[in-house]
């Protein structure tokens, strides 16, 4: 499965020319294009064999259940979140290695493949439709990967951690600090204290 926004910064035309030998070695295998875009009905109009367009849908947890394998073939990515959630679903994901991807796929729950590269694409799919156990591996290593380090929980603690340490060494940080009701000069306190020349 591949979920996300059908246009050339996501390569799913990567991933449909990837298929053509994927779908001769497993031709019992689909693929599933979740999402809507400018290249959808092009790609569509390439009628691939065992391929599914499911356009756009509201909540795609239940493609990420059905799915044995989650690809993100894109070109240039930030984080796909489609990636993040294939990991906390256990799916064992086949991405390009480029930046926003690399970081987020750790070793043992998937595979890295060369952006454009549809024969090593092709054959990181295969490969695991093959070796299912593989797959189910990868899949369960994701999940775990995911609740100890994707957790939004994790993000929010760590965004706070490093609040507070920034807010601790800034010279108001006094007055976040529990020092309320007492007279004191600050150079960022608006209420100074009577007779002060500053």
């Amino acid at each position: 499965m591949c979920v996300g926004r059908v246009t050339r910064q996501k390569g799913q035309d990567l991933l449909l020319a990837a298929w053509t030998t994927v779908h001769e070695g497993h031709p019992e295998a689909a693929l599933a294009i979740v999402g809507a875009g400018d290249l959808l009905e092009p790609l569509r109009r390439l009628a691939a064999p065992n391929v599914v367009f499911a356009s756009e849908v509201d909540d795609p947890r239940p493609w990420y259940a059905a799915a044995d394998l989650v690809v993100v073939p894109s070109r240039w990515e930030g984080l796909p979140l489609t990636l993040l959630e294939a990991l906390a679903t256990g799916r064992a994901v086949v991405g390009t290695d480029i930046s926003g991807i690399t970081e987020a796929v750790p070793p043992g729950t998937g595979a890295l493949v060369p952006t454009g590269d549809v024969d090593a694409l092709a054959e990181a799919i295969g490969y695991r439709l093959g070796h299912v156990d593989l797959a189910r591996a990868e899949g369960n290593a994701a999940a775990r990967y995911a609740a100890a380090h994707a957790d939004v929980r994790h993000t929010y603690d760590t965004l706070a951690r490093v609040t507070a340490d920034l807010a601790g060494s800034h010279p108001c940080a006094r007055t976040v600090a529990g020092r309320r009701g007492r007279s004191w000069d600050s150079p960022c306190s608006s209420t100074r204290r009577a007779g002060s020349s500053r």
